[in-house]
């Protein structure tokens, strides 16, 4: 029969603070409690430009930067001075002002990636380009031949209204001479329009293709720069 110092000792449930420090451990926070276990020394610059210290914040480092020091005089963690509304105001346009041109160099990022993977030389550019004016150009001349045959349609009105004599013209004879007017008008928009498209398809396609050629140039750079010697 076995005696009771023969019974292995069953370990004990674990009590209230070795739950704290098992979720503490769990949770990270161990390491840093663990740092500050010894004495801590805080310090900060006071108004008069004179290092403060003690075991507790000093009143002279409230709303200022202080340090937090360990028994050997080691850094622990540097605590910065709360800001002022100016302060804050500015922080957050600043962190505004970047977060934009992070997503500014994402987005030229991406649109160079497109630009390299559209196109698979800068002869290329000029192909799509030419064949984006002559599109332009047959539209050009189906405005032209429209706007010639609403000038002949003018012609054609006013020769009818010098048949008649001053303000007895029919009404429908000048609803179709003012009709006629608007319809030239229109034209003539339309093939300013066509202008205007046509050079911004131009101005588009000469930066295309001149970034085309930058990335290229870079890319090649790249390959050919000498590798940096194992120091």
């Amino acid at each position: 029969m076995k005696t009771p110092q023969q019974f292995r000792r069953l370990p004990a449930w674990p009590g209230r603070r070795q739950m704290v420090l098992i979720a503490l451990l769990s949770a990270g926070l161990l390491p840093s409690l663990a740092a500050h276990a010894g004495k801590v020394t805080y310090c900060c610059t006071n108004a008069q430009g004179h290092n403060t210290c003690g075991d507790i914040l000093p009143q002279a480092c409230y709303g200022r930067a202080y340090r937090e020091l360990n028994e050997r005089g080691g850094l622990i963690r540097q605590v910065e001075a709360p800001l002022n509304a100016e302060q804050r105001a500015q922080r957050e346009t600043e962190e505004k002002r970047k977060k934009q041109a992070d997503a500014d160099a994402l987005l030229e990022q991406r649109r160079n990636q497109a630009l390299l993977g559209t196109y698979a030389s800068a002869q290329e550019i000029d192909f799509v380009r030419d064949r984006a004016l002559d599109q332009i150009n047959t539209s050009s001349k189906n405005l032209q031949t429209k706007y010639n045959e609403a000038l002949k349609r003018r012609n054609e009105l006013n020769k009818q209204l010098a048949s008649h004599k001053t303000g007895t013209a029919p009404k429908s004879l000048t609803d179709s001479i003012r009709a006629n007017e608007l319809d030239l008008q229109a034209q003539l928009a339309a093939t300013e329009a066509k202008k205007k498209e046509m050079q911004q398809v131009i101005e588009r396609y000469a930066e295309e293709k001149r970034r085309y050629l930058e990335l290229k140039q870079q890319a090649e750079a790249r390959m050919t720069a000498p590798a940096n010697p194992a120091n």
